[in-house]
């Protein structure tokens, strides 16, 4: 199963929700603030990012979002168990 966002996705959309301007996310994940820019929109992470400093700034799961940040997919579902979806 494909998640809708990618993790730049959730970056940006966790950083406007608790109002965290990008120079200082950027920096609790030790990267420049164009670089944060640059995951937030192709969702690629930069090598040695502090993911889990990140998530603490903007109030997210440390280890939900490096789990994410390593390519977590939900698990495939069996929908052939109801009849009508």
């Amino acid at each position: 199963m494909n998640l809708e966002d990618h993790f730049g996705d959730v970056i940006r959309k966790a950083r406007a929700a608790a109002d965290v301007q990008v120079g200082s996310a950027a920096a609790a994940a030790g990267i420049t603030s164009a670089q944060l820019e640059e995951v937030e929109s192709s969702g690629k992470l930069y090598p040695g990012m502090k993911v889990d400093s990140l998530a603490s700034t903007l109030r997210l799961k440390p280890n939900k979002l490096v789990a994410l940040s390593k390519g977590y997919h939900p698990k495939e579902q069996d929908l052939g168990q109801w009849r009508e979806l």
